[in-house]
């Protein structure tokens, strides 16, 4: 399950590190060669991800998705969804990935509203299948190499993925020195109504106008 304390997820917690291992260095993490941001655009379903401490999953987000499309300028804007299984309320909101001159698949993910923007890095993706996604949110103050507060997530263009790709993925988890203890299990629940489709087109072009326009006044 996905915890929802915060905006896409993305919050300050400090990260805690599986016994033994030191902090991984922010300049040894392999991502997705020739990444092509193009055919990375649409629908991506939570399957996985881990967050930085405990959580028991109690109070998680269900049916959490993200969509992309590429707009004017090559500005990827797009949305995010889900469900508080307490409240039985569904949420949506809009965000963009901003490309960088480092490393096509070293994006930045720009959050509408808080005005926050954070590393997202894909660290592996088939496009047609599924995604890992690494963001360091935090930088040790020591050390600019090292990451304090990081998550990750395994994205599936359904709502599931086949073992040994989960498999494969955990294994890219526990070598950016994440605590395996604290990997999380998105659920999906319901009769599929809550899935992308044309009721969201309208509100969908709206949060793209808006974001659109953040995103270009921080980029000058």
């Amino acid at each position: 399950m996905s915890v929802g304390f915060a905006f896409l997820h993305i919050i300050s917690f400090e990260m805690v590190l599986v016994a033994g291992q030191t902090p991984c260095k922010l300049s040894e993490i392999a991502v997705q060669q020739n990444f092509d941001i193009k055919k990375f655009m649409g629908v991506w379903y939570e399957i996985e991800w881990i967050s930085p401490t405990y959580n028991d999953g109690g109070d998680a987000w269900v049916n959490y998705y993200h969509v992309y499309r590429e707009g004017e300028y090559g500005v990827v804007t797009g949305y995010y969804s889900g469900k508080d299984p307490k409240s039985e309320q569904c949420f949506f909101g809009g965000h963009a990935l901003l490309k960088t001159e480092t490393d096509p698949a070293k994006l930045t993910l720009y959050q509408e509203g808080r005005k926050v923007q954070n590393d997202y890095w894909i660290l592996e993706t088939d496009y047609t299948n599924y995604a890992v996604a690494y963001s360091c949110i935090e930088r040790n103050s020591s050390h600019s190499d090292t990451c304090k507060t990081s998550r990750s997530w395994m994205w599936g263009r359904g709502t599931s993925l086949p073992a040994d790709v989960i498999t494969s993925t955990r294994t890219k988890f526990a070598n950016l020195c994440m605590n395996m203890t604290n990997i999380l299990v998105t659920d999906f629940v319901g009769d599929g109504s809550w899935t992308p489709h044309a009721r969201f087109t309208t509100r969908f072009n709206a949060i793209v106008c808006i974001v659109c326009a953040l995103v270009l006044a921080v980029q000058h």
